[in-house]
Formats: structure tokens, sequence, C-alpha cells
């Protein structure tokens, strides 16, 4: 039988960490570097303490990156003459790993305070808004583009106009890896922008694809990640049990891997 009332008292466990967490961030939030932002902008002391507290920009798992290496290899990039581009690069862990596996990579990020960091651990990166620096770029520049966790903070016409000047600065046949939130897990839909509000966009998977595909990509591989362990999810005996789990306990985020036509 259906165990609903442990669902739910789950989901409320999980609603009362939320509030938790944001109560304790409230004394890290206060001893941050005094900013002002003069708009709808966050103060970026505040967006890099956001990013490591979802565990998203500084401080990303490794383990993560290394699964894209095969990606990096297979398309021949990371060479001088044919670099890989992070965008929002965040603390440079990409980058990092990249250079200790001996291939060229450069990354943009519009926070200066994880900019600074970058260069302190001598990546190449660059202060910029994402869509300006890559405007700026030569055509058919790059073999590789990398955004991970990019697209969430972009509105939905920067996010177009991104995947434009990604297309048109990607030579025949590189790559584009995308890395995202996954609007599927409802948990994940309902509090990402709540969790943090630099957050502007979630972007379906089958729209992910379909933007991709409009704009000329040819789509290799769509992976669901941090998937729920088998543990959290409901026994499999009836269509309710299925709907929780495929809405509640879906992974939480997911990736697109695509070529340029």
């Amino acid at each position: 039988m259906l165990d609903l009332q442990g669902w739910l008292t789950q989901a409320e466990q999980s609603l009362d960490q939320t509030a938790r967490v944001s109560r304790d961030n409230d004394e890290r939030i206060r001893r941050l570097e005094p900013e002002t932002s003069g708009g709808d902008e966050w103060p970026e002391a505040l967006r890099v303490e956001l990013e490591r507290r979802d565990g998203h920009g500084a401080g990303k798992g490794d383990r993560r990156y290394r699964s894209y290496l095969p990606w990096v290899r297979e398309a021949k990039a990371g060479s001088a003459s044919g670099p890989v581009l992070d965008l929002g690069c965040g603390s440079g862990d990409w980058l990092a790993l990249l250079r200790g596996e001996g291939l060229s990579a450069a990354g943009v990020d519009s926070n200066r305070f994880l900019v600074e960091h970058c260069r302190r651990r001598n990546l190449e990166v660059h202060h910029a808004d994402l869509l300006d620096y890559l405007r700026g770029l030569p055509a058919r520049s790059y073999k590789m583009v990398t955004a991970f966790h990019v697209c969430e903070h972009l509105g939905a016409g920067k996010l177009l106009a991104v995947i434009d000047e990604i297309t048109r600065v990607l030579r025949p046949r590189g790559l584009v890896i995308i890395e995202t939130l996954n609007p599927e897990n409802l948990f994940v839909a309902t509090r990402a922008a709540v969790e943090n509000p630099t957050r502007r966009l979630l972007l379906d998977p089958e729209l992910a694809e379909f933007l991709l595909k409009h704009r000329g990509f040819e789509l290799i591989k769509t992976m669901r990640l941090r998937k729920p362990s088998r543990k959290t999810k409901l026994p499999k005996n009836g269509s309710t049990s299925q709907f929780i789990n495929e809405h509640f306990f879906a992974a939480r985020d997911y990736n697109v891997i695509a070529r340029k036509g």
C-alpha cells in the first residue's frame, strides 16, 4: 500500500530544511563584502555565496567533470589551435581539470570575485558578460563550448542569443555541452528560484533539445544527472507511486550534448 503519509512527512521535512538553510546563511550573508547592485542584479559576492551553497559554480565536483573528458577528445578539442571555451566558468574547476589533462581551455565569467580566484589559479579567464564576450570572438574559433549551470541564470531572449553566438564561434562538427537544472523534478521546479533568486529560467530537457536542433545542431545525447537513490523512491505498486517517483524523485540536473552541423 502506498505510504502517502510517509511521503508527505518527507516533503514537509524537506521544506523545513530549506527554511533552516535560509536562516543559517543569514549571518554568513551579512559578513560578505558590502556592495550595492543599483538595479535588479544581486551583489557579486552574494552570488558567489549562493552558488557555493547550491553546489554549482564555486566548488563543482571533479567526478562530474571527468565524465566529460571523453567528449573533449571525441571533438579533438583542447589544442592551442582548437581550444575549449567554458561559459560561466565559476571557480575554474573544469578549466583546471582540462589543464591537468594537458588540454587548452579558456573561460569567461561576469563575476569579478570568481575571475580573480581563477586568475590566482593561473587559469585563462576573462571578466565579461557572456553574450558580449561571445560577440567579440571570431567565427569558427572553438572546437567545443561548455556551459555548466549557466542557462538558468539567463532570460529567454539572452539564452537564444547565446546559443546563436555559440553556433557562430564553433567550428563545423564542434560540440556544445549544456548542463542545467531539471524541472522534471517538481521539487527543483518549485524551489529553484526560491533557493537562488538569480535563477531566471528553468529549461525543460525537450525544450533544450528543440532549441539546439532549431539552431542547426545534431543532438548526440541527453543524460539525467544527480538521480536520487532507490531507497528514496516509493515502492512500485501503482500509478500514484509511479507519478510521485517520476515527478518528485526525478534527476535534479540534466545535460544535452550536441554537434554543430
